[in-house]
């Protein structure tokens, strides 16, 4: 399983681990996710392209 779930429609990352149902990651469709592993990719859509963690999954609210 990928440590990240992506959602370019949303511009939202999912840290999978702890994805919940207040994610919505099951509305996601086929065309605008991604899998991610690394951290560093991560990082650039962070602070490239505006995406944000996801509030329900996020390391904060663990």
């Amino acid at each position: 399983m990928a440590m990240y779930l992506v959602d370019h429609s949303k511009n939202m990352v999912h840290r999978t681990a702890f994805i919940k149902t207040e994610c919505d990651h099951q509305e996601i469709s086929k065309e605008s996710v991604e899998h991610l592993n690394d951290a560093k990719s991560v990082e650039l859509l962070l602070s490239n392209k505006q995406y944000d963690y996801c509030q329900h999954c996020s390391q904060n609210n663990i």
